[in-house]
Order: structure tokens, then C-alpha cells, then sequence
């Protein structure tokens, strides 16, 4: 039987992040809770622009990484969404402005007490 709709499948990983990794430090500094940070590489400046005029209202920091053109952002999360909403919120802006191949990682952090 032939399936007639797009199944989509999520993972989920709880790893600890290092209190010196560059998002750690952010939401330090920021005092802030949760966190969404992903890796650019490559794209057009266009594509960077149009990115930016879409999340600029959301974005922390970002970091310039040492080969090319690759540069971290950080962003803050909605608290009103899931983690995994975060997550897809995020995915679905990179797509619309660099397309579906376009592959990255977005990811999400939470401060949590040990």
C-alpha cells in the first residue's frame, strides 16, 4: 500500500555542552534560559540579507568561524513553542530562503540545573 503523505520523523538528543562552547557562554551572559544556534556555511549575500531581515528581531549574536564564510547564530527561543517547534521553526526559515537542500543543523539548548 503506497502512502499518500509526507511522514516526518524527529530525533531527539539530551547531551551536555561544554559551560565554554560559544552558546553556553551566550546565554550566560544574556541570563537567558534556552537558546536556538545554527552554522551558516556558504549561500549568496542576497540569501544572508534575506535571512537576516527574517529572524533579525530574534538574533543574540553571531560568531565568524575560522574557514570561509561560516558564521554562528544564536537565537533566542520562543518560550511559548516546544523545543522540537523551535527546531522546525528555524529548519522552515532555512528552507525558504536557501532551500531544501540546504543542509544545517539547527539546534537547541537548555540550561538545566545538575
Amino acid at each position: 500500500m503506497k502512502q499518500t503523505f509526507e511522514q516526518t520523523i524527529r530525533f531527539a538528543a539530551m547531551v551536555l555542552k561544554s559551560e565554554q562552547s560559544m552558546p553556553a557562554r551566550v546565554m550566560v551572559n544574556q541570563e537567558l534560559q534556552s537558546c536556538v544556534f545554527f552554522v551558516l556555511r556558504g549561500g549568496t549575500d542576497e540569501q544572508r540579507e534575506q535571512l537576516q531581515a527574517q529572524i533579525e528581531k530574534a538574533v543574540i549574536c553571531r560568531k565568524n568561524l575560522s574557514r570561509g564564510r561560516r558564521q554562528m547564530i544564536i537565537c533566542r527561543a520562543n518560550d511559548a513553542l516546544t523545543d522540537a517547534a523551535n527546531i522546525e521553526q528555524y529548519q522552515r526559515i532555512l528552507a525558504n530562503v536557501f532551500g531544501v537542500n540546504y543542509r544545517t543543523c539547527v539546534r537547541f539548548m537548555r540550561r538545566m540545573p545538575l
